[in-house]
């Protein structure tokens, strides 16, 4: 209960708790603003000096500040009101909680309702209770309004204009939020709060002192639109690092919360005309989705199951509860990998210490409100900003072509990824794959048109907002009655007004938004796939009315703008002044950006192409760091001032960013812009760049900041999340299922959780979609079900008419080539710095691929392949997908060895090309990966086929051996892991037929120069890639044994007897006739052909991932540069003759020195491996190159390299590179 203590009046506690001089505002020339003496108190056994508060008080729910006066917590308080009530406000309640206001629940613990108030924390802590943090995903532990957001902001589809009436049937209207003059917080801490400490909008008259916020979400403080703000002697941060869900489980909340709760409690207080047709609804209406057709499910059945996959999930998370059946385990593992979050951290989109706003939402958001300039006369004083961690997500939505989101009741947006069958790797193929959530949005949508055909208008084409279909797409789907609206339209409801209408939906329905294209799509069993509701509609008819979608990126959940973590924020301010604040400790752990925001596909037969839409114009800013940025603000100085210790895993840092405005130049004649005094900044780390300072067009004294380190390029160097290396030496290749010894389908359902010959049709069906959409390719249009799972399925050419190519699956279970095994897998946190590997060395890995296989006339890909011009591949080539099954892999943080399904999808084609020198082939590696436990990623390396010494010989013709040695990237911060799949060991008894190396390391570049302009096309690495001439003998003297002139010209020296004696180049007569060019120049053959010393570029970021022995896997400290230094041959534009054949222009053969950093056995040492080229270097038809090289070690003995050089990908933000191999001794 709230208790009277009188100890002080309140002007004396204002003017003399920190000082005179430190009163509440003492901006130079402005009067200090006192607080008046309070009226009565509202709390309990209150009086005219303090009120204290004690956790009975918040038992019935926010504390509502309505007098002024002094408000002290007399004990620390856990805030979970109406834990009977599910943590919502009763409806017996709604007189003092008016859902007008508390539509998202309880959003506070304190608000504050009139001017001249103190919270004194008193050295107490104010929380949210633990189960009401997992349940309540929108509080602010102090509101310093009587509700969250100015009218027509926030969660506009469900927010109130001033003169609403009040819903629910409570009398009067909505009224304009209270903005309150003259607050002060003070004395204690604030912590786990799921958005912010303390928020506010439009406040005269803030004073935060001694306050330390922590464990929060979204911001520590932040107050829009605020005049005469003093924040000092403050700590910000750290955030919150135990977040439990996704913000997916605050969007399930407030749709069981409508559909079980406010749906029936309002339909039942209908006049008795609609109330009964209504209420009929839940259990009359049905719906069957597209993946389960078979099964008819009520309204009522779809909204039960959600919420009770919200209990299951709710009782184990909170009290361990386990389910007590197979269907109730099953409804579990559904909601753990729709709400669970596995970083712990905050998911939303921004992060921020302090935040001072423009009035209302920030400006990123659609809604923002106000003219600017509204936040003034600020100081923050003595202020630490520490310990800010996040991963927010970016997530993939559709939007209609009036910009209209398809989405749910809080204008939370349906993941449109999660949902598809392939997560959109064809579009063709995408077909709504659902889960409990998704199912009730489209249950919840039906209800809604339901209800408007009973209550407003009936038609099957009303014009809620949540039906963004028009009569006239009505003729997209035969099944509809093809008639106009006014045709089939009977008004029920002559009373009521436009206004009414939409205060309905708000009442009822909140904000969920759908088209009938995706109704259709999420329901019926023959609807097409995704592409269907991205391509250009036939009619500008079908384009007007929701018959285009788009798919949107850079924002998250709730359509917030992605930022990243912010330190410090001031947008559109003056008068402002930081002083002595430290910013420190922050890092994104974030996707730069996800797959699905960063691909292209291409519809067949139309070759439209289909790419994400980003909501911004610049770089992806979802895994940005910023310790300030300062937009369109001005008279602002920044004085003692640390920025340090900011960390990006995958995206850019910014230790200072000024966003100037562009427009309003009349405040530019002085130097009143911004001012910088004693700033430091130092210690930055971001993957894609640091930069101490980013301007753009605000005058600015600079000359106050002093750098300290900046760690831009070994930043780059961190570890992929997760790294699995597999191989196979000296096995057989693939072999086609009909003439295999086993019987593969029976293989893929034993060890695969492809356990059903539907399971395998289906994912053939991915297969194709992907043939389809990412090179061209077509098929009879029942071809995956009208052909077995072994049989031979014809191709067509784009035309429509068939070919010799085919697709057919293959096999490397055959009994004879069973010699295929996963070695190791990595997890690391992103950066290298917790890497922790295990593997059971000698694994069996199960490859079952589908190929796509070229004929003998060859065949032309489009798609997004080869795009609308066309790239023909000669027959014998194929492209692969399929999927791996690593039996029995062990994996870090996972008690028990698992079998893991990863699933492949061939991104180039395969392509042998011969070696001649050492009658070998080779191919290069290129593939998409999905799985469940590790998430998106890519597969490359390269394959070797020994024809010299065949594994055996039928019928005459050699089986040749094969070995190869890919690595698996990746990077994608994983969900929910998969259940462990069952334990299936087969073939153990062959593991000791399998070969392996003694040593691998296993190395990639993936680096990014800075420009475009570097011959990529024809001489795409030896142009930027290296750097030449004089950098060889700097690199062998100061990082090899090879530290004087004669060994470095002997080096070259044997470089050009092998050029003369292994590669039959006849323009070398003696190697010793080159002695008198200096090592720093170059050897010119005639017709451009020219030999020079060569450094590889540390840009290109060339480093060990991770190594492996026999008996273990290590992953390389921070990722172990490694340096390649030597001579090389470059081919020019006449060609030269070789053992190989005439070569071509920008060939390349290299002899040098690897350098691998702790590559020692020890790790405390560096490793020399010598190296040189056994064959050509050149591009195939698919623009990769495949290095092979024999190495020497004093260390590690004799060995190989094989390693794949795809075409570096050029963009407007430079030259990408994408090569990865390995280094193997032993067993070679």
């Amino acid at each position: 209960m709230a208790i009277v203590a009188r100890k002080a009046l309140l002007p004396l506690l204002l003017t003399t708790a920190h000082g005179g001089a430190d009163s509440l505002f003492d901006h130079q020339g402005q009067q200090p603003n006192h607080l008046r003496v309070p009226a009565e108190t509202n709390g309990g056994k209150s009086g005219k000096s303090e009120t204290v508060l004690y956790q009975e008080d918040f038992e019935e729910g926010t504390y509502r500040v309505t007098q002024p006066g002094i408000y002290r917590l007399g004990e620390d308080i856990d805030f979970g009101p109406q834990k009977s009530n599910d943590y919502w406000p009763p409806f017996s309640l709604w007189h003092k909680y008016p859902p007008t206001a508390y539509y998202l629940g309880f959003f506070a613990a304190i608000t504050i309702e009139c001017d001249d108030v103190v919270i004194n924390l008193d050295d107490h802590t104010l929380s949210q209770s633990k189960e009401f943090y997992l349940v309540q995903r929108f509080f602010n532990a102090i509101e310093l309004n009587d509700r969250v957001f100015v009218q027509n902001t926030g969660v506009a589809s469900l927010n109130y204009q001033s003169t609403d009436e009040l819903v629910k049937g409570e009398s009067g209207q909505a009224g304009s939020i209270v903005k309150p003059k003259n607050v002060v917080v003070k004395n204690g801490i604030i912590e786990r709060v799921s958005h912010s400490g303390i928020h506010g909008n439009g406040i005269i008259g803030l004073k935060v002192v001694d306050v330390h916020v922590r464990g929060f979400e979204v911001s520590g403080i932040q107050c829009n639109g605020c005049e005469q703000v003093r924040i000092k002697d403050c700590k910000v941060g750290p955030s919150s690092k135990e977040v439990p869900v996704l913000a997916t489980f605050a969007n399930a909340r407030f749709l069981d919360f409508y559909a079980k709760t406010l749906i029936p409690h309002g339909f039942e207080r209908e006049a008795d005309l609609y109330k009964e047709p209504l209420m009929s609804l839940f259990d009359d209406e049905e719906i069957s989705f597209a993946d389960r057709p078979n099964v008819a499910s009520s309204l009522s059945a779809i909204f039960d199951r959600l919420h009770k996959a919200l209990t299951l999930f709710r009782s184990y998370h909170v009290n361990g509860t386990l389910p007590s059946d197979q269907d109730e385990e099953e409804l579990l593992l559904q909601a753990k990998d729709v709400f669970s979050n596995p970083t712990g951290l905050p998911d939303g989109s921004v992060i921020y210490g302090i935040l001072l706003n423009r009035l209302g939402m920030p400006e990123t958001d659609e809604n923002f409100f106000g003219a600017g300039r509204e936040t003034k006369d600020v100081d923050i004083v003595n202020v630490e900003i520490s310990g800010l961690h996040a991963s927010p997500v970016e997530v993939a939505a559709l939007m209609t072509e009036e910009n209209t989101f398809i989405q749910g009741v809080a204008r939370d947006v349906i993941r449109i990824f999660d949902i598809t069958s392939d997560q959109m790797r064809s579009l063709v193929a995408s077909f709504y794959k659902g889960n409990v959530l998704s199912d009730s949005y489209v249950a919840l949508w039906k209800l809604s048109n339901e209800f408007y055909k009973i209550r407003v208008y009936d038609s099957t084409c009303g014009n809620f907002g949540s039906n963004a279909t028009f009569d006239m797409n009505l003729k997209l789907y035969p099944s509809y009655q093809e008639q106009t609206c006014a045709q089939l339209g009977i008004q029920t409801d002559s009373t009521l007004t436009g206004r009414d209408v939409t205060n309905l939906q708000k009442k009822y329905f909140g904000g969920i938004q759908m088209t009938q294209a995706v109704y259709h799509w999420a329901t019926s069993p023959t609807a097409m796939g995704l592409d269907s509701l991205l391509s250009s509609p036939a009619s500008a008819d079908s384009l007007r009315s929701g018959g285009r979608h788009r798919i949107v990126c850079d924002h998250d959940t709730m359509f917030h703008q992605m930022q990243g973590v912010i330190g410090l924020k001031i947008v559109e301010a003056e008068n402002v002044r930081v002083i002595n604040v430290k910013v420190n400790d922050l890092r994104n752990t974030a996707d730069f950006t996800p797959w699905v925001c960063s691909h292209k596909w291409q519809i067949q037969p139309s070759g439209e192409d289909i790419k994400a839409f980003a909501l911004s114009t610049g770089d992806p800013e979802a895994s940005t760091v910023k310790g300030i940025e300062l937009l369109r603000s001005e008279d602002v100085t920044i004085q003692t001032m640390d920025i340090s210790s900011l960390v990006s895993d995958e995206g850019i840092v910014k230790a200072i960013e000024v966003i100037g405005d562009d427009n309003d130049r009349t405040d530019h004649s002085d130097d009143s812009g911004i001012k910088f005094s004693k700033v430091d900044v130092g210690d930055l780390s971001g993957a894609k760049g640091a930069q101490p300072l980013y301007i753009t067009s605000t005058p600015l004294q600079t000359k106050g900041i002093s750098f300290n380190s900046i760690e831009e390029i070994d930043s780059s160097l961190r570890s992929p999340r997760v790294v699995i290396s597999y191989q196979a030496v000296n096995a057989g290749p693939p072999v086609p299922v009909n003439t295999a010894q086993t019987d593969p389908i029976a293989m893929i359902k034993a060890v695969t959780s492809l356990d059903t010959n539907d399971k395998i049709r289906a994912f053939r069906l991915e297969v194709l979609g992907f043939f389809k959409t990412h090179y061209g390719a077509r098929f009879e249009e029942d071809a995956n079900e009208k052909y077995g799972l072994t049989d031979i399925i014809p191709v067509m050419d784009r035309d429509g008419v068939f070919t010799d190519s085919i697709v057919s699956m293959l096999s490397l279970l055959d009994n004879n080539s069973l010699l295929y095994h996963g070695s190791n897998v990595c997890v690391s946190d992103g950066r290298g710095g917790d890497s922790s590997c295990t593997g059971k060395l000698k694994a069996p890995v199960h490859d079952f691929s589908i190929s796509f296989v070229v004929g003998p006339s060859g065949y032309t890909f489009h798609g997004a392949f080869g795009s609308d011009q066309g790239q023909f591949s000669p027959a014998g080539n194929y492209i692969a997908c399929g999927v791996y099954s690593f039996e029995g892999l062990s994996v870090p943080g996972r008690d028990e060895e698992s079998n893991v399904m990863v699933k492949y999808f061939g991104e180039c084609p395969l392509d042998l090309r011969p070696i001649k020198t050492q009658g070998l082939q080779s191919m290069y590696i290129n593939c998409a990966l999905e799985s469940d436990l590790f998430g998106k990623g890519v597969a490359t390396g390269a394959i070797l086929y020994n024809f010299l010494d065949p594994l055996f010989v039928i019928d005459g013709v050699p089986v040749p051996k094969m070995s190869l040695y890919p690595t698996m990237i990746f990077d994608d911060i994983v969900l929910d892991p998969a259940p462990i799949d069952k334990q299936t060991s087969l073939l153990t008894h062959t593991l000791a037929r399998i070969e392996s190396n003694d040593i691998r390391f296993n190395f990639v570049a993936d680096g990014t120069y800075k420009t475009r302009l570097s011959a990529v096309e024809a001489l795409p690495y030896p142009k930027i890639h290296h750097y030449t001439h004089e950098s060889v003998v700097l690199f062998m003297k100061r990082r090899t044994s090879l530290k004087t002139d004669e060994d470095i010209h002997q080096l070259r020296k044997d470089f050009l007897t092998r050029l003369k004696d292994e590669f039959f180049i006849s323009a070398i007569v003696d190697a010793d006739q080159y002695d008198d060019i200096p090592l720093d120049g170059e050897i010119d053959l005639g017709g451009g052909n020219r030999i020079v010393g060569y450094v590889v570029n540390e840009d290109a970021n060339q480093r060990v991932l991770t190594k492996e022995t026999e008996v273990e896997g290590i992953a390389m400290p921070g990722g172990s540069r490694l340096h390649e230094g030597g001579f090389r041959l470059v081919v020019g534009r006449s060609g030269i003759d070789t053992i190989d054949g005439r070569a071509a222009f920008g060939t390349t053969i290299t002899q040098g020195i690897y350098v691998i950093e702790n590559g020692s056995p020890s790790g405390d040492s560096d490793a020399e491996i010598e190296f040189y080229s056994l064959g050509l270097v050149e591009l195939n038809s698919w623009s990769t190159s495949i290095v092979y090289q024999r190495l020497y070690s004093e260390t590690y003995g004799e060995g190989r390299l094989l390693s794949a050089q795809p075409m570096p990908k050029v963009d407007p933000y430079g030259i990408h590179l994408k090569v990865s191999g390995a280094l193997v001794f032993g067993n070679v």
